[in-house]
């Protein structure tokens, strides 16, 4: 009688350890801030860029395209920054820090300096 309920046991396990409904409900969470903000960033990096290099005076004449952009291009690139590591798993966390600070303090330096610049 104890053993078919054994076999059931069986059929659902597997030789990886199983990971628990939260953590894997963190990366996800984690995954999707990321993509969206990093989505964003990009939006707004690639319009900051086509300001700073249009020929034409009457895309940006102000600049405010640059302005704001920078302005929210930074925000949203700490938040993207931040939160991507959480959706590696625990033992890439550092690696994907160590990667993803670094690129963040690049891409807002060069933004700040397309600002300035222009």
């Amino acid at each position: 009688m104890d053993e078919p309920r054994r076999q059931r046991d069986d059929v659902g396990s597997s030789d990886t350890p199983r990971r628990s409904l939260g953590v894997v409900a963190v990366r996800v969470v984690a995954g999707v801030v990321s993509v969206a903000a990093g989505g964003l960033w990009l939006i707004v990096v690639i319009k900051v860029l086509q300001s700073r290099f249009a020929t034409d005076i009457v895309f940006d004449p102000h600049g405010y395209i640059r302005f704001f952009g920078t302005v929210l291009a930074i925000p949203t690139g700490l938040v993207c920054a931040f939160v991507l590591p959480f959706a590696f798993p625990r033992r890439a966390r550092a690696r994907a820090f160590a990667i993803v600070i670094p690129a963040f303090i690049a891409a807002s330096v060069l933004l700040i300096v397309a600002l300035v610049t222009a």
